[in-house]
Protein backbone atom coordinates (compact mmCIF):
# COMPACT_ATOMS: atom_id res chain seq x y z
CA UNK A 1 0.00 0.00 0.00
CA UNK A 2 1.52 3.19 -0.93
CA UNK A 3 0.47 6.60 1.32
CA UNK A 4 1.27 9.78 -0.12
CA UNK A 5 2.15 12.32 3.10
CA UNK A 6 2.53 16.51 2.62
CA UNK A 7 5.53 17.60 4.43
CA UNK A 8 5.84 21.14 4.68
CA UNK A 9 8.88 22.24 2.82
CA UNK A 10 10.76 23.46 5.89
CA UNK A 11 10.24 20.36 7.30
CA UNK A 12 12.20 18.88 4.58
CA UNK A 13 14.92 21.70 3.96
CA UNK A 14 15.55 21.14 7.84
CA UNK A 15 16.03 17.52 7.24
CA UNK A 16 18.16 18.13 4.67
CA UNK A 17 20.74 20.11 6.16
CA UNK A 18 20.77 18.09 8.78
CA UNK A 19 21.81 15.20 6.83
CA UNK A 20 24.17 16.81 5.36
CA UNK A 21 25.70 18.31 8.52
CA UNK A 22 25.97 15.14 10.15
CA UNK A 23 27.09 13.41 6.69
CA UNK A 24 29.89 16.42 6.37
CA UNK A 25 31.16 15.54 10.21
CA UNK A 26 31.40 11.67 10.09
CA UNK A 27 33.45 12.73 6.70
CA UNK A 28 36.02 14.34 8.83
CA UNK A 29 36.94 11.66 10.56
CA UNK A 30 37.37 9.84 7.64
CA UNK A 31 39.46 12.56 6.44
CA UNK A 32 41.37 12.40 9.66
CA UNK A 33 41.34 8.43 9.40
CA UNK A 34 43.23 8.98 5.72
CA UNK A 35 45.80 10.78 7.16
CA UNK A 36 46.41 8.00 10.30
CA UNK A 37 45.39 5.03 8.83
CA UNK A 38 45.47 5.37 5.06
CA UNK A 39 44.53 1.44 4.58
CA UNK A 40 41.17 1.70 5.84
CA UNK A 41 40.42 4.87 3.77
CA UNK A 42 41.73 2.95 0.96
CA UNK A 43 40.23 -0.39 1.44
CA UNK A 44 36.68 1.62 1.45
CA UNK A 45 37.41 3.19 -1.33
CA UNK A 46 38.21 -0.19 -3.26
CA UNK A 47 34.89 -1.75 -1.89
CA UNK A 48 33.04 1.21 -3.31
CA UNK A 49 35.48 0.85 -6.72
CA UNK A 50 35.88 4.74 -6.38
CA UNK A 51 39.23 6.93 -5.58
CA UNK A 52 40.00 7.37 -2.22
CA UNK A 53 39.12 11.15 -1.81
CA UNK A 54 36.90 13.17 0.16
CA UNK A 55 33.74 12.47 -2.11
CA UNK A 56 33.87 9.11 -1.75
CA UNK A 57 34.41 9.19 1.87
CA UNK A 58 30.66 11.77 1.85
CA UNK A 59 29.17 8.91 -0.20
CA UNK A 60 30.37 6.24 2.21
CA UNK A 61 29.02 8.39 5.35
CA UNK A 62 25.93 8.97 3.22
CA UNK A 63 25.27 5.19 2.66
CA UNK A 64 25.34 4.72 6.41
CA UNK A 65 23.29 6.83 7.09
CA UNK A 66 20.83 6.12 4.59
CA UNK A 67 21.19 2.49 6.38
CA UNK A 68 21.00 3.55 9.73
CA UNK A 69 17.55 5.65 8.73
CA UNK A 70 16.21 2.79 6.72
CA UNK A 71 16.84 0.17 9.25
CA UNK A 72 15.20 2.09 11.94
CA UNK A 73 12.52 3.05 9.90
CA UNK A 74 11.56 -0.85 8.83
CA UNK A 75 12.55 -2.38 12.08
CA UNK A 76 10.82 0.53 14.33
CA UNK A 77 13.26 -0.82 16.77
CA UNK A 78 14.28 1.41 19.46
CA UNK A 79 17.60 -0.84 20.00
CA UNK A 80 19.48 1.70 17.00
CA UNK A 81 18.18 5.12 18.29
CA UNK A 82 20.68 3.09 21.27
CA UNK A 83 23.19 1.89 19.19
CA UNK A 84 24.00 5.16 17.58
CA UNK A 85 24.84 7.06 21.06
CA UNK A 86 26.79 4.58 21.97
CA UNK A 87 30.05 3.29 22.07
CA UNK A 88 31.56 0.98 18.98
CA UNK A 89 31.11 -2.07 20.57
CA UNK A 90 27.25 -1.49 21.08
CA UNK A 91 26.95 -0.71 17.96
CA UNK A 92 28.54 -3.85 16.73
CA UNK A 93 26.48 -5.84 18.90
CA UNK A 94 23.23 -3.81 17.88
CA UNK A 95 24.21 -4.24 14.08
CA UNK A 96 25.18 -7.56 14.15
CA UNK A 97 28.23 -9.73 12.73
CA UNK A 98 29.91 -8.28 9.16
CA UNK A 99 29.00 -10.61 6.20
CA UNK A 100 31.96 -12.39 4.97
CA UNK A 101 33.04 -10.53 2.06
CA UNK A 102 33.07 -7.16 3.75
CA UNK A 103 36.62 -5.82 4.49
CA UNK A 104 36.92 -6.00 8.27
CA UNK A 105 40.16 -3.72 8.23
CA UNK A 106 38.11 -1.13 6.18
CA UNK A 107 35.05 -1.25 8.45
CA UNK A 108 36.30 -1.99 11.97
CA UNK A 109 36.97 1.97 13.24
CA UNK A 110 33.39 2.79 11.17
Amino acid sequence: MIRLVSVPERAVDDATTTLQEGIGGAAKVLDEMKEIRPRITTAIARFLCMLNVRQTRRVTCAIVADGSVFHERIAGDERVGQCQASGVGMRRKCIGPLPPQTDRVALAYL
